[in-house]
């Protein structure tokens, strides 16, 4: 029997049944890529290009053999903070979870047809539920962004708010060379003394050792010490942002057929497949979020044309999310404060620092600048995308699908606000009070204008009128599975205390 997810606070379908991941193994379900996948070269968006090739396989052992590598931990100590790199940033404990970081020990196997092995040391920071009776039985496992030289977790900064009201563990796993020991930034040189012992072989072992440390959390029976102190996991998702979901199309296309380790995947932000050869959809489910500024970069704005991506089929979903931003508010307000803890001056090294939830569900209602960022709330549709994942997963019932976004002249066709047109919607931009942009004011950052009060009065000439929209379009947006209960209500609550129209 299966667990299921507990997909949001106050909810338990309580149904059973074989998994997805169970039903392709006893099917045998595989195929041979037609073509080895075409990763499109470095861009400005994600650093650093993947190599199309399979894990070799290791002497004795076939390519879909995954060894549990040897594990130490939890680490304690350090001369910078005590606490792990990239630590959170919130108080994990305010949840009833544990944030412990463990040692991973191995040998990997080359990537791009190397048929050499190489030895490596990395860590794994977790997250779980203090009573394990709260463990939903899916772990969602971060392959962190390195484009800054060092390990930024941004699919944990937007997902963990949901994950642990609901039950799941988590885990980020360093993996790449510039996070581990590859930059002046990485764990070894940013703490010696924590992380002397660490050594990676380079990225072309990046994705075996990705495999290991999924192996560590979900192996029965399990390594001693368990870094998930005994709870059985049923599902993996995996997730990354930018440079790491581009890795993450690799790891589909090449590692996942013969590993099969991972149930359900959630690339974000990157150029979308363009058609079904570009990404396997036949292995397990695959939701590609996407914002406005994919479409603009990838979307043939140099040419003055915007291509449209591949259709959504078999085991892949396609959102672009009208209004959002490669890099949203929250996800890099939590990188910034993050930075400042591990890097800053010596005032501020090692301090806990501020984290208002309140302020950062702002969405454009209050407040302006010269230069304001987009303040699209794009960390619910993350969150909607792991809840839908889960139920994909465990249950068989398919994401909401989403229409694309319409393109006009190589970049994202507006309406008479300025906003997107179609795509996956949030209320914020059905019932808008603000302009969000993609490209102006702070690259891949954007920028939000307020709707003057003119506009606004026009709009809703009273704060119930305001309330009489949006409430409907909140609704409606958790029935179909675009917003979880808990962001809904986050949503409301920060409506019904904005004075629209009189914003301040």
């Amino acid at each position: 029997m299966k667990r299921h997810s507990r997909l949001d606070a106050t909810d338990d379908d309580g149904t059973t049944g074989l998994s997805r991941r169970d039903l392709l193994a006893a099917s045998g379900a595989r195929r041979t890529l037609s073509r080895r996948t075409a990763l499109r070269g470095a861009t400005a968006l994600v650093a650093g290009g993947v190599l199309g090739g399979t894990v070799a396989a290791d002497e004795g052992h076939d390519e879909g053999y995954v060894p549990v590598p040897d594990v130490e931990g939890p680490i304690r100590g350090g001369a910078r903070t005590g606490r792990p790199m990239s630590a959170s940033v919130p108080d994990v404990t305010r949840y009833g979870y544990l944030e412990e970081e463990y040692f991973i020990t191995g040998t990997a196997r080359g990537f791009d047809g190397a048929d050499d092995t190489a030895p490596y040391t990395t860590r794994i920071v977790v997250y779980r539920p203090v009573d394990g009776r709260r463990f939903n039985g899916t772990l969602v496992i971060n392959w962190p962004n390195v484009t800054e030289q060092t390990d930024v977790p941004f699919s944990w900064a937007n997902k963990f708010d949901y994950a642990m009201r609901n039950g799941y563990a988590m885990a980020i796993a360093s993996v790449q060379k510039q996070g581990v020991d590859g930059s002046p930034l990485a764990l070894q040189a940013w703490d010696p003394a924590r992380y002397t012992g660490v050594e990676h072989p380079g990225d072309d072992y990046a994705f075996d050792m990705f495999s290991q440390a999924v192996q560590v959390l979900r192996h029965d029976p399990r390594p001693t010490p368990d870094p998930l102190r005994g709870l059985s996991v049923d599902n993996v998702v995996a997730c990354g942002i930018s440079q790491s979901a581009n890795r993450l199309q690799a790891y589909i296309n090449e590692v996942q057929p013969a590993h099969g380790l991972v149930d359900g995947f959630i690339p974000e932000s990157i150029g979308p497949p363009e058609s079904p050869d570009d990404i396997r959809d036949d292995l397990v489910p695959i939701l590609w979020v996407n914002t406005e500024t994919e479409v603009w970069f990838f979307g043939g704005s140099a040419a003055g044309e915007a291509s449209a991506p591949r259709d959504d089929g078999g085991l892949f979903r396609l959102w672009e999310v009208a209004g959002a931003t490669h890099t949203n508010n929250y996800s890099m307000t939590f990188r910034d404060r993050m930075k400042r803890r591990d890097n800053g001056n010596v005032a501020s090294v090692g301090t806990d620092p501020e984290w208002n939830p309140q302020q950062l569900r702002q969405y454009g209602e209050r407040g302006d600048s010269a230069c304001p960022y987009n303040l699209f709330p794009h960390q619910y549709v993350h969150r909607a995308a792991l809840a839908a994942v889960t139920r994909w997963i465990t249950d068989d019932e398919e994401p909401p699908s989403a229409p694309r976004i319409e393109r006009e002249g190589g970049d994202v066709a507006t309406d008479e606000f300025g906003n997107a047109r179609s795509g996956f919607r949030l209320p914020v931009v059905d019932v808008p009070v603000a302009q969000y942009e993609h490209t102006r004011c702070v690259p891949m950052r954007g920028r939000t204008v307020r709707f003057d009060e003119e506009t606004l009065r026009a709009l809703y000439p009273t704060t119930d009128d305001y309330l009489a929209a949006f409430e409907p379009a909140v609704e409606t947006a958790r029935e179909e599975g675009r917003l979880t209960d808990g962001d809904a209500g986050y949503l409301l609550e920060r409506a019904r205390t904005s004075p629209i129209p009189d914003v301040e």
